[in-house]
C-alpha cells in the first residue's frame, strides 16, 4: 500500500467521521457548530484571498463553490477517492 492510499483512506475516514458527527448531532436535535462545516468556516475564511484571486470566472465560481457551498465530509470523501484511485493507478 502506497502513500497515496493511505492518504486517500484517513481522508475518507476523516470524510466519514464528520459526516456521523453531524448526523448523530442532527438525531439528537443538537444545535451546534458542525452543521454547517465547510472549508471556509474551518480556515477562517482564509481562502477568500485565493478564491478572489482566480484570473477567469468559471474558476472563480468554481473555487467558490468548494470553498463556501460544499460541504466539508463531500469534500473530504472526494478527495480521499481521488486519492484512492491515483495511488490504484500509479502503484509501484
Amino acid at each position: 500500500m502506497n502513500t497515496s492510499t493511505l492518504t486517500g483512506l484517513a481522508l475518507g475516514a476523516g470524510g466519514a467521521g464528520v459526516f456521523g458527527y453531524q448526523a448523530l448531532s442532527s438525531l439528537m436535535d443538537k444545535e451546534n457548530a458542525w452543521q454547517d462545516l465547510t472549508l471556509a468556516t474551518v480556515t477562517n475564511d482564509r481562502v477568500a484571498g485565493i478564491v478572489e484571486a482566480m484570473p477567469s470566472g468559471f474558476m472563480e465560481k468554481g473555487l467558490h463553490y468548494l470553498a463556501y457551498d460544499l460541504p466539508l465530509y463531500q469534500l473530504l470523501l472526494a478527495a480521499g477517492v481521488v486519492f484512492i484511485l491515483f495511488g490504484a493507478v500509479f502503484r509501484k
